[in-house]
């Protein structure tokens, strides 16, 4: 595990292996059957309004059958607080090297933590989709975070944030799977 403050007093949370080859792949199988619809951005500026990029979003019942939070240890569920019970929301992002995305938080619907986790496997680092943690103001990076198979990050949602779309040497989709907890 590693921890990153921001300049404010924020944490950040980096967890790597933490679900383990059987469990990612019995997940990844959940994942593959989700409906991705095209989802709407209506960002700050022109450059992204009314850009789509694909999400499947995911009830409570979703995230009980494919298990993801029973996979994750115990410790860990418990030193963040994270249970079925104060799940916001879920969804599963799915990225492609054209897709575009500008700085946000994820604090406006009264969620307190993110929880990201990376399950696309043998991810290299130069098919990019990394996440980007900025200062208080969004205006300058203060925290990289790579996007690696079977990484988990949590971390305080009132960050600003944004995900860098995968490059197009990726042979295929950058997978994400986002829950927030109030």
């Amino acid at each position: 595990m590693s921890k990153f403050i921001t300049s404010d007093g924020k944490e950040i949370y980096v967890y790597d292996n933490i679900l383990g080859f059987s469990n990612r792949q019995s997940l990844l199988r959940f994942l593959s059957i989700s409906s991705f619809k095209p989802v709407g951005i209506d960002g700050p500026d022109e450059n992204v309004r009314h850009h789509t990029s694909m999400m499947s979003s995911f009830s409570k019942s979703d995230v009980q059958n494919c298990k993801f939070l029973d996979y994750i240890p115990e410790e860990v569920r418990e030193e963040h607080l994270i249970s079925i019970d104060n799940l916001e929301n879920c969804n599963v992002n799915l990225i492609t090297p054209s897709d575009r995305f500008y700085v946000h938080t994820d604090s406006s619907g009264g969620s307190k933590k993110t929880l990201l986790y990376y399950p696309t496997p043998n991810w290299n680092v130069e098919f990019g989709g990394d996440s980007i943690f900025l200062d208080s103001n969004g205006k300058d990076i203060e925290f990289y975070c790579q996007y690696k198979t079977d990484r988990l990050v949590i971390f305080d949602s009132s960050i600003p944030h944004m995900v860098r779309p995968s490059t197009w040497l990726a042979p295929y989709y950058r997978l994400s799977l986002a829950l927030k907890f109030k």
